[in-house]
């Protein structure tokens, strides 16, 4: 009897379709919907979903780095166990004008993020860590909302006064590997020098407030902060 070569080749298919169903690892990206406000930029403005008054991104292509439209400045994100506190994953992102994080390709508006439960730190170049409040099982589609104040652990953020929470500012000598951090004098004494030296760079660490120059605004919130900010971040994680 002659073999149809039409029901051989779809045999030949159907196998090679199975073999890949039994033996394929899926390979699934979790995402974490990021969102975080910066205090300093947000402080002035808070209008419709414009949480961040500075849109750096062309100062930052200056530089030579390719953020997105609507990029702020680039944030890193800590996936810690619950258990032990320590770090498991490093994430980082471009943190957008609406507050939203964005993967450093800038062509999604989340981080791509191993599966687990996670205590999870935020951090930036001159603000203080923001810490989820209770541990977060990412899952799929993951929201994290850090501007929501039960979210956000205590003491961990500083509220606008329409109520968001944001990260503090005023961290500018910080290591940025640290866990622990705050806010004191150091840090007013070198926003300080920084007014007196007129330095214009964009990515300085003395711009709390991130408009591309160091001044009297950016004193006022460091020295603000070293008033009344005498905690570190290790008794709040």
């Amino acid at each position: 009897m002659k073999k149809n070569p039409l029901n051989a080749m779809r045999y030949f298919k159907s196998i090679v379709f199975l073999s890949i169903m039994m033996f394929q690892i899926p390979l699934i990206a979790q995402e974490l919907h990021l969102r975080v406000v910066l205090e300093g930029p947000a402080q002035n403005t808070l209008k419709n979903d414009d949480l961040m008054q500075t849109l750096p991104e062309v100062q930052l292509r200056s530089y030579g780095i390719p953020a997105p439209a609507g990029t702020v400045d680039m944030i890193t994100v800590l996936l810690l166990n619950p258990q032990t506190n320590t770090v498991q994953h490093t994430l980082s992102g471009w943190l957008l004008k609406n507050g939203q994080v964005t993967n450093l390709a800038g062509n999604q508006v989340y981080l791509e993020a191993p599966e687990g439960t996670y205590n999870i730190i935020v951090k930036h170049r001159n603000h203080l860590p923001i810490t989820s409040a209770k541990p977060i099982t990412i899952q799929r589609q993951t929201i994290l909302d850090l501007t929501n104040p039960t979210i956000a652990k205590p003491n961990s953020y500083i509220k606008h006064p329409k109520g968001l929470s944001m990260m503090i500012a005023g961290n500018v000598y910080d290591t940025p590997n640290e866990l622990y951090a705050e806010v004191n004098a150091a840090d007013m004494f070198i926003v300080f020098a920084a007014i007196s030296e007129k330095r214009p760079e964009i990515l300085i660490k003395e711009d709390l407030n991130l408009d591309g120059i160091v001044n009297e605004e950016d004193a006022r919130i460091v020295e603000n902060h070293s008033l009344s900010l005498r905690y570190t971040t290790a008794e709040n994680k």
